[in-house]
């Protein structure tokens, strides 16, 4: 909502653009009499997003997994749940098929 009320300004066009969007409003974008901003952006939403995709991130984005004890490294843990298997109804045989 606080995106929607930047409307008038050009710089604040990619913001309004995905909230309208998100909020399943598209037919507010074009160019009709109906419509809050254009079809295409301005251009000082073109040169306000090439500021922002020269700058760094903000915050620490590499993921880690937390180590037991200092000086030890940490064990990975699997996504995916410890289960049966792909056809848990077939029995194992550990000796393998006779060839035709």
């Amino acid at each position: 909502q606080r995106a929607l009320m930047q409307f008038f300004k050009p710089e604040n066009y990619v913001a309004v653009r995905r909230a309208l969007l998100k909020a399943g409003r598209g037919d507010l974008i074009g160019s009709g009499c109906d419509a809050l901003i254009p079809t295409t952006p301005p251009r000082e939403a073109i040169v306000r997003r090439r500021q922002h995709a020269n700058q760094p991130l903000a915050g620490d984005y590499v993921h880690t997994v937390p180590s037991v004890a200092p000086g030890k490294p940490a064990k990975r843990q699997s996504r995916h749940a410890s289960g049966a298997g792909y056809r848990p109804q077939r029995k194992s045989t550990s000796a393998p098929r006779p060839r035709r």
